[in-house]
């Protein structure tokens, strides 16, 4: 069976999406957590089988980078997304 993968939206630290990341990772998903600022997801950075990418859902380009990355890194497939900002 393969890795299921998940995108969390809002994972800065401190939130219920970082929270989140943490309990998906630890079962084993390849997780995707985003937030406007790489910065605020810093306690995550170098964590095995999460991938950090910004994303601000208010802005089109910004969704558009984010979907081509997961796209890219998952082989098109996605098992679950947590809208969470």
């Amino acid at each position: 069976m393969s890795q299921r993968s998940i995108l969390i939206t809002g994972c800065s630290v401190g939130g219920i999406g970082h929270a989140f990341v943490k309990e998906f990772q630890s079962r084993g998903f390849q997780v995707f957590a985003t937030a406007r600022r790489l910065e605020s997801m810093s306690e995550l950075e170098g964590v095995k089988g999460v991938t950090l990418i910004r994303l601000d859902v208010t802005d089109i380009d910004s969704i558009r980078t984010a979907r081509n990355q997961v796209s890219s890194l998952s082989g098109g497939k996605l098992d679950i997304l947590i809208n969470n900002a």
